[in-house]
């Protein structure tokens, strides 16, 4: 479980936040975490969702650290790369379909 915390929402009143969090509850996306459950105190709200490997996608699209990745090939199995400059996410992927464009295939993942 992940607990989020809003420290800056003190002016919030309880029933606005209790509507808001259950127009929340009610999304359904493949790219939205449902939300487990909420805790409302003047001073403090809670949201508690379930953890997801692998970091958020702000820590994915901004991170500065060591990026992994593996292109598939064919005839050599996988290629792994470590890369420890700062390389933005949306690169890779750029790279990836580069990639596989060059070799006239795509690999598209449903999500759903």
């Amino acid at each position: 479980m992940v607990v989020k915390r809003f420290k800056q929402m003190n002016n919030v009143g309880r029933e606005e936040f209790h509507e808001h969090m259950r127009r929340v509850g009610r999304l359904k996306h493949t790219n939205l975490l449902p939300l487990v459950a909420y805790y409302y105190r003047k001073e403090e709200k809670l949201l508690v969702h379930d953890f997801v490997p692998y970091g958020s996608l702000a820590v994915h699209l901004h991170s500065k650290f060591l990026i992994f990745f593996f292109l598939p090939l064919s005839h050599l199995g996988f290629i792994f790369s470590f890369s420890f400059f700062p390389i933005p996410i949306t690169r890779v992927v750029g790279m990836g379909l580069k990639f596989a464009q060059a070799h006239h295939t795509m690999y598209l993942k449903d999500n759903g």
